[in-house]
């Protein structure tokens, strides 16, 4: 191998050591460490594209726009903002939310994190979130030592392969298991629909039967009022 073959060989592989660098380094801060003031759309759009840009380095277009937040918002994926401002739990679920969505349609996306969020609050849910991100991003980044010493293209080609064939099996697993919530949610809501159906015709029942029962009552005692008049008379 002549010089400049070996120079563009240690090149490409710098390159590939900062990327793996780069992808172990993502490090998003922590519920406690969000804004707790309130943010307006601009300041929102402003932080969390900073922090997301780290998960997707390689992306030209704005990772998360207004129009994106208002969407959410307007489908019920993340809670209306008080007075235009959004707060450190509705920053924590966009931010949950926009790093699912390149491997999660949006529904699932939201669905993972409002469970997430129902069983270990909105603290508890981002910062585990966080915890396997980095966990999974030191796991992947590692994986670059698999290739040899001057790599060829054959070598990258084939890791890429594996990483990707193992990316979308993970995503038809993940979708599967939050389908299966989902379902099992949807099944919840609707025993709960029917459990306040009754409550509310049983309720309605009890005040129908009370007003039957008054109303009898005041026709007994309007009743008697002709035959209380008579015995005075005689």
């Amino acid at each position: 191998m002549g010089l400049n073959g070996l120079e563009n060989v240690m090149k490409n592989e710098s390159k590939l050591k900062k990327q793996a660098e780069a992808i172990a380094a993502v490090a998003p801060p922590s519920f406690e460490e969000l804004p707790d003031l309130g943010l307006y759309m601009d300041q929102v759009t402003g932080y969390l594209g900073r922090h997301l840009r780290a998960i997707a380095p390689e992306r030209e277009d704005a990772i998360l726009t207004p129009s994106m937040v208002n969407n959410y918002v307007k489908n019920g994926h993340i809670d209306r903002p008080v007075q235009k401002k959004y707060s450190r739990e509705q920053l924590a679920a966009l931010y949950m939310l926009c790093s699912l969505k390149s491997n999660l349609s949006i529904p699932d996306a939201a669905a993972l994190v409002r469970f997430l969020c129902e069983e270990q609050g909105n603290a508890g849910a981002y910062n585990g979130f966080i915890a396997e991100q980095k966990q999974v991003m030191a796991e992947v980044a590692a994986t670059f030592d698999r290739l040899p010493d001057e790599a060829r293209d054959e070598d990258v080609t084939a890791l890429a392969h594996d990483l990707i064939q193992r990316a979308c099996a993970e995503r038809l697993a993940a979708e599967a298991l939050i389908a299966y919530l989902s379902e099992k949610n949807e099944a919840r809501l609707a025993r709960q629909r029917e459990q306040e159906e009754k409550e509310r015709a049983k309720k309605e029942a009890v005040e129908k039967a009370k007003k039957a029962a008054e109303k009898a009552e005041k026709a007994a005692e309007k009743a008697k009022k002709p035959e209380t008049a008579e015995k005075k008379k005689g």
